[in-house]
C-alpha cells in the first residue's frame, strides 16, 4: 500500500511544481504538512544553480553563481530558513561579490496571496576576517505557511575552485538543480559526497565573444585626439553539465555527529588543466605538498615563525631555572595565560605576532605560532599543524582554501603532540573541540609536511566513587567522588570553570531532581594538567520509590543513561564521539535494618564487534551491603557506519541494564 500510495504522490508533487520563482499558487500556501515528511520543519520546494565562466569583452575569465531558491515553512522551528547567509573571498587583489535580488515572503491572508519584498532593513554585510566576508538577509513576515523565494549572484575573479552545491539538507528537497557551465579549454574534475546519486546530462553548445578593442591616438596640431574601436568575434565551445535530484529526503541530524555537510549529497568542482588549441596542456590540479609549501612561505605565516626578539626576555624568564622536561608544559601555560583568542579563525596572522603579542589578543594563528615560536627558540622541535574545523566540511582535494585553523605539533618519539592556546582549559593533546576534525597536515620548517591524525589517542576517563545508605523512607544519602582525567576533565571545566562553588551546586541540583548537595570540594578546577577532582555529601530524595512497602532505585542513581541515544533503524553515516570514554562506577549501599534485597539486576559483560565497545556490571550482596562495579567503555572516537546496527544494540543492552532497579523489601 506504501509503495502504491508513493507511485501516486510523487507524479503529482512533480506536476503541481513550477520551478520558477514568483509563481506561487494558494495550493502551496495552504499546504500544512510536507507529504512525505510530515515531521519536517520546512521543505526546499525548488534550488536551482548555475555556475558559468565567461569571457569578458576584454577577454578576462569571469566565474558567476546564480542561485534561485524557494521555501515552504510549515512549523515555527522552520523559521530559521527564513534567514540565509553567503560567505565571498575579499582577500585577494579583487574582491568577490554578493548580490541578493527578488527576494520575498508570501503569505495567505483572507484567502488571498500577500506579498512581503526584502528591504534594506534585512540585507546585512559582515566582515568576518580580512580574507571573508558574508551577505546576510532576514526574510520579513516569515510565518507557519509562508513561502520564501530568493535570488542571488556571486560574481568572482577566481575559477580554480566553484562554491559546493548542495543537493541536500536537514529539510527535504522537493527538487535540486546544478547546471556548470565552462569553456571546454578548462578542464574540470568532479566530486561528489553522500549517498545519493544525481541525474546528469552534458552537452556542448558554441559560444561567441565580442572581443572589443580600442586605439587612442594623440592629438596634433592637425588633427584632434581620437579613438578607434576594433571589434573581433571570439568563438569558442562550451562544456554543460546539469546534475538533478528530486524528492531527496532530509538528512537526519543524530547524536554523535560531526559536521552533516561532511556527507549530505554535494558536488564541487575543481579546476585540474587548462588545454588551449593548439597549446600544450598546462596542469593546474595542486597536491597538498604545493598548498603547504605556498601556506609556509606566506608572509602572514612562516614569515612570522623567524620573529623572535618581541619575546626572547619573557622566555628567558619563564625557564629560568626549570628543567628540560619542563619547558613544553611552562611555555604552553605562559602563552596560555598571555593570550586571549579574539574569535577569529583563520592559518594567516591578521595584526602581526608582534602587534598580538604586545596587546596580548590575537587571532588563532598569531597566538598558536607565538607558542610555536617560542618552543623552537627553547629548542623543542614545534611545528605548525593545519586543519579544518569541524563547521566546515572535510576537503575531498587539495585546495588553497582548505585549511582554515592553526594548531602547533611536537614530534616525539613517532608520535605528535598537539596544542592549541587559544582555550585556557585545553592542555597537551587536548584540543578544542573545533580543531577535531579527522586530518591535519603539520608544515615542518624544512619544507616537508605529513598528514596527522587529530582524533585523540587517549580515552576521556570519568570515575565515580560512591558511598550510600537507603533509609526505611527511600532516603538516600551519602559521598561521592568523582575524578575527570584527560578530555573529560577538559569538558567538565569548559562547562563549570568559571562557575562559582555555590552557582555550579545550584546548577547541578536544577539539573537532577531531587538532589541536595553539601560539603563540596573541588580540586585542580583550573589546573589543565592535572584531574578534576570532586568531593561532596547528597541527599537524594528523588532516587527511589515506595511501592507497597518496598524500596525500588536504579543502581546508578542519576549517572546512567536513562535511554539508548540511537533510535533510527540505520544510519548513514558515521558516529562520532569525538574521543573514545572510559566511564568507571564503585558503588557501596547499606541498606537498612528491618530490610532485605528482593531483587538485584543480574550480571553483564557484553562487548561490540572489533571490542568499538564494551560494558561491564557485577554486583553482590552479603547482609545489608550491596556492592556494585561497573565498566562502560567506547575505543574508538570515530566509527563507521557499518557497524551502527551492532552499536544501536551495545548501547540498548547498555541502558536497560543502567535502568534495571534494585528491589528492597521488609523482613
Amino acid at each position: 500500500m506504501k509503495k502504491n500510495f508513493l507511485a501516486f504522490i510523487l507524479p503529482i508533487l512533480c506536476l503541481s511544481q513550477n520551478y520558477e520563482l514568483g509563481k506561487v499558487t494558494l495550493d502551496e500556501l495552504k499546504e500544512k504538512r510536507h507529504p512525505l515528511d510530515t515531521s519536517a520543519v520546512a521543505a526546499v520546494l525548488f534550488e536551482k544553480g548555475k555556475s558559468y565562466i565567461e569571457y569578458s569583452n576584454s577577454g578576462e575569465l569571469k566565474l558567476f553563481t546564480e542561485v534561485e531558491t524557494k521555501i515552504k515553512i510549515y512549523k515555527k522551528e522552520g523559521y530559521e530558513w527564513g534567514n540565509k547567509e553567503v560567505s565571498f573571498y575579499i582577500g585577494g587583489v579583487e574582491d568577490e561579490n554578493v548580490q541578493f535580488s527578488k527576494a520575498v515572503t508570501y503569505n495567505l491572508v483572507n484567502g488571498k496571496i500577500e506579498k512581503t519584498k526584502l528591504n534594506g532593513d534585512g540585507e546585512f554585510k559582515e566582515i568576518n576576517s580580512k580574507y571573508w566576508s558574508t551577505k546576510k538577509i532576514t526574510m520579513p513576515n516569515v510565518k507557519e505557511g509562508s513561502i520564501i523565494e530568493y535570488k542571488y549572484v556571486i560574481e568572482s575573479p577566481y575559477f580554480s575552485k566553484l562554491n559546493p552545491w548542495y543537493f541536500q539538507y536537514v529539510v527535504p528537497v522537493n527538487y535540486s538543480e546544478f547546471t556548470v557551465q565552462i569553456p571546454e579549454s578548462l578542464i574540470f574534475k568532479s566530486y561528489y559526497r553522500g549517498f545519493l546519486t544525481p541525474k546528469l546530462t552534458n552537452e556542448k553548445k558554441e559560444k561567441r565573444v565580442t572581443h572589443v578593442g580600442k586605439t587612442r591616438t594623440v592629438a596634433t596640431l592637425s588633427s584632434a585626439a581620437s579613438t578607434k574601436y576594433d571589434y573581433n568575434e571570439f568563438v569558442y565551445n562550451e562544456l554543460i553539465t546539469k546534475s538533478v535530484l528530486e524528492h531527496v529526503p532530509a538528512l537526519k541530524q543524530e547524536p554523535f555527529s560531526n559536521n552533516l555537510k561532511n556527507y549530505i549529497s554535494s558536488v564541487e568542482f575543481e579546476l585540474s588543466s587548462i588545454q588551449y588549441k593548439d597549446s600544450p596542456m598546462e596542469l593546474v590540479s595542486t597536491s597538498w605538498e604545493d598548498v603547504v609549501k605556498r601556506v609556509y612561505e606566506s608572509n602572514e605565516f612562516g614569515g612570522q615563525l623567524g620573529k623572535e626578539s618581541y619575546f626572547e626576555d619573557d622566555l628567558k624568564s619563564i625557564l629560568a631555572n626549570k628543567p628540560d622536561s619542563d619547558k613544553i608544559n611552562v611555555i604552553f601555560k605562559f602563552v596560555q595565560e598571555r593570550m586571549k583568542w579574539n574569535g577569529y579563525t583563520g592559518i594567516y596572522t591578521e595584526a602581526g605576532v608582534k602587534k598580538a603579542y604586545a596587546e596580548k589578543v590575537g587571532n588563532v594563528a598569531e597566538i598558536n605560532l607565538i607558542l610555536i615560536s617560542m618552543l623552537r627558540k627553547a629548542g623543542i622541535d614545534a611545528n605548525p599543524v593545519v586543519l579544518t574545523t569541524r563547521e566546515k566540511p572535510f576537503n575531498l582535494f587539495p585546495s588553497n582554501t582548505a585549511f582554515n585553523y592553526v594548531i602547533c605539533g611536537i614530534e616525539v618519539d613517532n608520535d605528535v603532540l598537539l596544542l592549541d592556546a587559544t582555550d585556557s582549559n585545553a592542555s597537551i593533546d587536548i584540543l578544542p573541540t573545533r580543531a577535531l576534525n579527522y586530518i591535519g597536515r603539520i608544515v615542518r620548517n624544512n619544507g616537508s609536511s605529513s598528514e596527522i591524525n587529530l582524533a585523540p589517542k587517549k580515552h576521556a576517563k570519568e570515575t565515580y566513587l560512591i558511598n550510600a545508605t537507603v533509609d526505611t523512607e527511600g532516603l538516600i544519602s551519602g559521598t561521592i567522588n568523582e575524578k575527570y582525567f584527560e578530555r573529560a576533565a577538559y569538558v567538565f571545566r569548559n562547562n563549570n570553570a568559571n562557575l562559582t562553588d555555590e552557582s555550579y551546586i545550584e546548577k547541578y541540583e536544577k539539573n537532577n531532581n531531587g538532589i541536595e548537595i553539601s560539603d563540596y570540594v573541588i580540586q585542580n578546577k583550573r589546573d589543565v594538567f592535572q584531574p578534576v577532582i570532586i568531593d561532596y555529601k547528597v541527599r537524594h530524595t528523588g532516587a527511589s520509590e515506595l511501592i507497597g512497602g518496598k524500596i525500588y532505585f536504579k543502581p546508578l542513581l542519576h549517572f546512567g543513561m536513562d535511554e539508548n541515544p540511537f533510535k533510527h533503524d540505520k544510519r548513514e553515516y558515521p558516529i562520532d564521539f569525538i574521543s573514545p570514554f572510559a566511564d568507571s562506577y564503585t558503588i557501596n549501599y547499606y541498606i537498612p535494618d528491618g530490610y532485605v534485597v528482593e531483587s538485584i539486576p543480574s550480571e553483564l559483560n557484553v562487548k561490540t564487534i572489533d571490542n568499538i565497545g564494551s560494558f561491564s556490571f557485577l554486583i553482590g550482596n552479603t547482609d545489608n551491603h550491596i556492592q556494585i562495579v561497573c565498566n562502560f567503555r567506547v575505543n574508538a572516537p570515530f566509527i563507521d557506519a557499518e557497524y551502527y546496527p551492532d552499536l544501536k544494540e551495545f548501547f540498548n543492552q547498555v541502558t536497560l541494564k543502567m535502568n534495571e532497579k534494585i528491589i528492597l523489601k521488609k523482613l
